[in-house]
């Protein structure tokens, strides 16, 4: 399956809330606008107690073949494989805002090839990701890569 369609299928955006216990996906779709569109509704019963938390936004996004290629005439590796997910912290404003504020850490998460022929990338895969980031479980040295693996 090429990238793209893996990208399509899934959805470019997810929006999470998560805490210690459990990670909770509340929109995914690949028009960022429509994603927050829809995790705002969800939260919106309980907006007034949410406001000041968190939410976790990944981000799908394919590597280009140049960069890659670039890549392999290098000693330094600083792509794990053709597919990343890049998560960012967002805050909750108020009852209609969001605001993205940066990333922590080592923020993301590569998928080689080989895992993308022999796996189909699901939304399970995905909220793994962001638990371990919300974790704190994600390599955090500055040469470290970190890549999804079941």
């Amino acid at each position: 399956m090429k990238l793209s369609d893996i990208v399509k299928s899934i959805g470019k955006y997810h929006y999470f809330y998560s805490n210690q216990s459990k990670t909770t996906l509340l929109s995914s779709n690949s028009s960022k606008t429509e994603a927050r569109k829809e995790a705002l509704e969800k939260l919106n019963p309980d907006i007034d107690k949410l406001i000041g938390k968190h939410l976790y936004l990944l981000t799908l996004k394919k590597i280009p073949k140049k960069s890659l290629e670039d890549q392999k005439k290098t000693v330094l590796k600083i792509y794990g494989g053709p597919l990343v997910a890049v998560i960012d912290t967002i805050l909750i404003k108020s009852e209609n805002k969001l605001k993205n504020i940066g990333s922590g850490d080592n923020n993301k998460v590569y998928f080689k090839q080989k895992f993308l022929d022999e796996n189909t990338l699901s939304k399970t895969d995905i909220k793994k990701i962001v638990m371990n980031y919300y974790l704190k479980k994600l390599k955090q040295g500055l040469f470290h890569i970190n890549i999804y693996s079941k």
